[in-house]
C-alpha cells in the first residue's frame, strides 16, 4: 500500500477497527448469538470461534482496500487475481461457516472446490511474467477512493446503529460494539483535532517563513536590481567613455550605436554614423575579411583582425575585434571594438625601410639587410632561368681622408653625391645599396659578356671622378671596383659577397680607377695578404724590416744633395716585400706607428753614420703617415730621434702626403711651425695625386714639392702630362718652393725637367735605391761629391 504519515497511519488503524468491530458485532449478532453462548466454551474453542470470523473480515477488507489503495505490483493481472482471491476466500468462508448446517452436500463439495480454484489463481499469479518496470495502478479514481474511505466508518457505525434500534434489544453485543466504535470515533475525531492544530501551527510557521522568505527574496531582488543598474551604468560608462572607438551593428554589418571615440576617429558626428554600413568604410580588398568575421560572430565566435579603410578620403589602418551580442543564447548584434594603427604602420614600415635602407640623412640606398635579400632572390631566379648575373663590390678610394681630415659631415656630403651619381648610371630597377662606409654593391642581371660590364664600370668610373667641392675643397674621387660573376665566382649568397670582396680588394692594390674580376689566383693572393697582416707584428719585433737608400741629384750640377730612405720587408719565408703591399696593411692594423717611428730612427741614424764620413751636406728624407703625423707625440718623439742621434734638424727632409691639408688646419699648422723653428725640412710627397687644394700651400711652412713618377711616366705619352709638371713647377718657384721629380729612367725625362727648372730629380737613370754600403760606394765612385 502507499505509505502514508503518521497521521495518516493512525486515521487509517481507527477506521479499520471500526468498520471491523461493526462488521464483526454484526456478523457475531446474527450468526452465533442464537447457537451459543460464548460463556458455556472452552478457551480454546472461543478463540477459534472468534479467529475465523476475524480472518474472514481481514481478508474481505484487504480485498476492498486495493480498491482505493495503490499497490505495487509488476503486473496489473496479478493484482486482479489477487483482490480475486482474498474477497473470494472471505465470502466462501463465510457461506460454509454459517449455513454449512443448511446447504445441500453438493454444494458443499462445490465450495470446497472452490477453495482450491483460489489457491490455483495464487499459482497462476505467481506464474505471470513480470513487466520490466515497477507501477503502481490504481484500481479506483483516487478521489473517489479517498471520499469512499472517508464515508465507510461512518457509513459501519450508523448501519449498526440503525440495526440496534430496529432490533430493539438490549443484546450485550450490539450494545459492546455501538460503544467500542464509539470509542474508536472518539479517537478518530481526538486525532484529526491534533492533526489540525498540527497542521495550524505548521501552517502558520509556513506562513512566517513564507513572509521571511518573500522579504529575503525582495530584498535580494531589489539588491540585484541595483547592482544590475550599476552594471549597466558602468556598461555604459565604459561604452561611452572608452578610448578606443566601439560600434554596435546588426547582423548585417549596419550600425546602430557608436560612442564618442568612433565619430572622433572618423572626424564626424556619431548621427552621421548610424545606420551606416561597415561595408562601405572598409575598402574593397578587406570586404571578404569583415564578413567573414561576422559570420564567425553569428556562430557565435569572436575574431581579430586588420584591415585598412578609407572615409572622407582619409585612409586608416584599423586593428578590429568582432565580439557577438548574446541573449538568450541568440546572437542579437555584433561589437566591433577598433584599435587605430595607423601610425603604429607607418612607424613600422619606417622602421622596415631603415632596417633595409641607409639613413634617410645618407644616401638612401638598400643596406646590407636589403643586398643580401635581393642577392638571394638574384640566385634563386638564375637557378631556376639558367642565367648569369653580376655583383660589382665598389669601394671610394681613400675616403677616410675625408672623414679624418675634414669630419664625417663632409664624409657623408661625399657619400650622397656619389650615391647620386651611381645611380644615374643604371636602370632604377637595378639593385644599388651602401653596404658599409664607403663599399657600394650594385646586382646585374643577365651578364652575357664581360664587356659589358667593363663598359659600365668605366661609366661609373667616369661619373664619380669628376670634381666634386665639399667645404671650398676640390676632389678628384676614384673607385676601386671587385666584380663576381654567378655562377662561376659561387652559388651562394656569402661565396659571391666574399670573391666580390676578394675582386675589389685587387683592384684597390692596382692604379686608381682599378677594375678587377674574381678568378681563383685573387683567393691566393688575398690568402697572402691575411698571412702579411698575421706576420706583420712579428717582424717588428724579430726586426725583419731595413731600409734602401735611393739618391737625390741637383739636376744642373749632377751633385748629390740627399737621399730617401725606403722601407722593405725581408719576409723570412716569402722573401723581398714591397711597401706597396704591406704599408696599406700595417695602417689598417695601426702598426705603422711602430713601423714610422723605427724608419725614422734608422735612417737618422745611417745619416749621421754618413756625416761623420765628411758628406754632412746631405739631407735624408723619410716618408711620415698621415696617422703618424696625426698623433700628439709626432713632434715631441721627432725631436728625441733627432737628439738620441745626433742628427742636425737640417739634415732631415720629412715627406708628408697631401692628406695634411685635409686635417684640422690649426693643429697641423701648429705642428709644422714647431718642426720649421727647430730646422727641419719638410717636402710634399706625390703632389698632385691625391685629394690636393692648393689653398693650403701659402699657409704652411713647406720646403719642397715633390712630382710623382706617374706624371714623369705621362709626360712621355701625352701633353697633358707635361703640362701638368711644368704647372706644379711654375707653383712652385711662385711660392719659393724648391721642386724634385721622382721615378726619372730616361735621359729625354732628365732634359725635360732641366728645360723647364726643375731643381733636382731622382731616379733609376741615376742609381736603384741602394744599401747603405752600396749607397757610400756610390758616393765615392760615381758622383762628384763635396768633401
Amino acid at each position: 500500500m502507499k505509505e502514508c504519515d503518521k497521521w495518516g497511519k493512525a486515521f487509517l488503524i481507527c477506521d479499520i477497527c471500526i468498520i471491523v468491530t461493526a462488521v464483526f458485532t454484526l456478523e457475531w449478532y446474527l450468526f452465533n448469538q442464537p447457537s451459543i453462548r460464548i460463556y458455556d466454551l472452552s478457551v480454546v474453542d472461543a478463540v477459534m470461534k472468534f479467529f475465523f470470523p476475524i480472518t474472514d473480515v481481514c481478508f474481505l477488507l484487504l480485498g476492498i482496500s486495493f480498491f482505493f489503495y495503490p499497490t505495487i505490483f509488476q503486473s496489473n493481472k496479478k493484482l486482479y487475481l489477487f483482490i480475486t482471491v482474498l474477497i473470494g476466500y472471505a465470502l466462501i468462508d463465510y457461506t460454509y461457516t454459517f449455513f454449512a448446517d443448511d446447504l445441500p452436500s453438493y454444494i458443499i463439495v462445490s465450495l470446497r472446490a472452490l477453495y482450491r480454484v483460489l489457491l490455483l489463481c495464487i499459482a497462476i499469479a505467481a506464474a505471470i511474467r513480470d513487466t520490466t518496470r515497477r507501477t503502481s495502478y490504481f484500481i479506483m479514481n483516487p478521489v473517489l477512493g479517498k471520499q469512499l474511505l472517508i464515508i465507510f466508518p461512518y457509513l459501519a457505525i450508523t448501519i449498526l446503529i440503525g440495526f440496534t434500534l430496529k432490533e430493539n434489544t438490549a443484546s450485550p453485543t450490539l450494545i459492546i460494539g455501538n460503544c467500542i466504535t464509539f470509542i474508536f470515533s472518539l479517537i478518530r475525531h481526538v486525532l484529526a483535532r491534533m492533526q489540525n492544530k498540527g497542521l495550524t501551527k505548521a501552517l502558520q510557521s509556513f506562513n512566517k517563513q513564507l513572509e521571511d522568505t518573500v522579504k529575503q527574496r525582495t530584498s535580494d531582488l531589489m539588491l540585484q536590481t541595483e547592482i544590475a543598474n550599476r552594471k549597466q551604468q558602468k556598461f555604459q560608462s565604459l561604452h561611452e567613455y572608452h578610448p578606443d572607438p566601439i560600434f554596435t551593428i546588426d547582423l548585417n554589418g549596419v550600425v546602430s550605436n557608436v560612442n564618442k571615440a568612433g565619430s572622433t576617429i572618423l572626424k564626424v558626428p556619431v548621427s552621421e554614423l548610424l545606420g551606416k554600413s561597415w561595408f562601405s568604410i572598409v575598402i574593397e580588398r578587406d570586404k571578404p575579411k569583415l564578413a567573414a568575421a561576422i559570420q564567425n560572430a553569428k556562430e557565435k565566435e569572436s575574431t581579430s583582425f586588420e584591415i585598412l579603410a578609407n572615409y572622407n578620403g582619409q585612409t586608416y589602418s584599423f586593428n578590429l575585434t568582432i565580439v557577438p551580442i548574446i541573449l538568450n543564447e541568440q546572437v542579437t548584434g555584433i561589437y566591433i571594438l577598433v584599435k587605430d594603427i595607423t601610425e603604429m604602420k607607418r612607424q613600422q614600415e619606417q622602421i622596415h625601410y631603415l632596417a633595409f635602407h641607409d639613413s634617410l640623412t645618407l644616401t638612401t640606398l638598400g643596406n646590407r639587410a636589403f643586398f643580401h635579400g635581393k642577392l638571394d632572390d638574384y640566385i634563386k631566379h638564375s637557378k631556376i632561368n639558367d642565367e648569369k648575373f653580376a655583383l660589382l663590390f665598389i669601394d671610394i678610394n681613400r675616403f677616410n681622408l675625408i672623414n679624418d681630415t675634414l669630419g664625417h659631415k663632409a664624409g657623408d656630403i661625399v657619400l650622397r653625391e656619389v650615391a647620386t651619381r651611381l645611380q644615374s648610371c643604371i636602370h632604377p630597377d637595378t639593385p644599388l645599396a651602401r653596404i658599409d662606409g664607403d663599399e657600394f654593391t650594385i646586382l646585374i642581371r643577365n651578364v652575357t659578356d664581360k664587356e659589358s660590364l667593363l663598359e659600365l664600370c668605366n661609366e661609373l668610373i667616369h661619373t664619380v671622378k669628376k670634381p666634386m667641392q665639399v667645404h671650398n675643397h676640390t676632389y678628384h674621387l676614384s673607385l676601386s671596383i671587385g666584380i663576381a660573376i654567378y655562377p662561376e665566382a659561387g652559388t651562394d649568397t656569402t661565396l659571391l659577397f666574399q670573391h666580390a670582396d676578394i675582386a675589389m680588394h685587387d683592384a684597390k692594390l692596382k692604379t686608381e680607377h682599378a677594375i678587377s674580376f674574381y678568378d681563383e689566383s685573387l683567393s691566393k693572393q688575398m690568402g697572402r695578404r691575411l698571412r702579411l697582416e698575421k706576420d706583420l707584428p712579428k717582424a717588428i719585433e724579430n726586426e725583419e724590416f731595413f731600409l734602401l737608400y735611393q739618391p737625390q741629384v741637383d739636376s744642373s750640377s749632377y751633385e748629390v744633395i740627399g737621399t730617401e730612405a725606403l722601407i722593405r720587408w725581408n719576409h723570412p719565408e716569402l722573401g723581398i716585400i714591397s711597401p706597396y703591399e704591406f704599408i696599406p696593411i700595417a695602417e689598417e692594423s695601426m702598426h705603422i706607428l711602430e713601423i714610422g717611428k723605427w724608419a725614422l730612427q734608422k735612417a737618422c741614424t745611417q745619416m749621421k753614420e754618413w756625416q761623420t764620413l765628411g758628406y754632412s751636406h746631405l739631407k735624408i728624407g723619410v716618408n711620415v703617415s698621415a696617422k703618424g703625423f696625426q698623433q700628439d707625440f709626432f713632434v715631441p718623439s721627432v725631436l728625441s730621434i733627432l737628439k738620441e742621434t745626433g742628427l742636425a734638424p737640417h739634415c732631415l727632409d720629412l715627406e708628408l702626403t697631401e692628406r695634411i691639408a685635409m686635417m684640422d688646419e690649426k693643429e697641423t699648422l701648429q705642428k709644422l711651425r714647431k718642426l720649421k723653428e727647430i730646422g727641419v725640412h719638410i717636402s710634399i710627397d706625390d703632389f698632385g695625386t691625391g685629394y690636393s687644394s692648393l689653398a693650403y700651400l701659402p699657409l704652411y711652412p713647406i720646403d719642397m714639392l715633390k712630382i710623382p713618377r706617374e706624371f714623369i711616366l705621362m709626360a712621355d705619352e701625352s701633353k697633358e702630362g707635361k703640362e701638368i709638371i711644368t704647372t706644379i713647377i711654375s707653383l712652385s718657384h711662385t711660392l719659393h718652393m724648391s721642386v724634385i721629380a721622382e721615378g726619372v729612367e730616361t735621359k729625354q725625362q732628365l732634359q725635360f725637367l732641366q728645360q723647364n727648372g726643375c731643381h733636382y730629380v731622382q731616379g733609376y737613370y741615376f742609381s736603384k735605391p741602394l744599401a747603405p754600403e752600396d749607397f757610400l760606394l756610390f758616393l765615392q765612385t760615381h758622383v762628384r761629391c763635396h768633401k
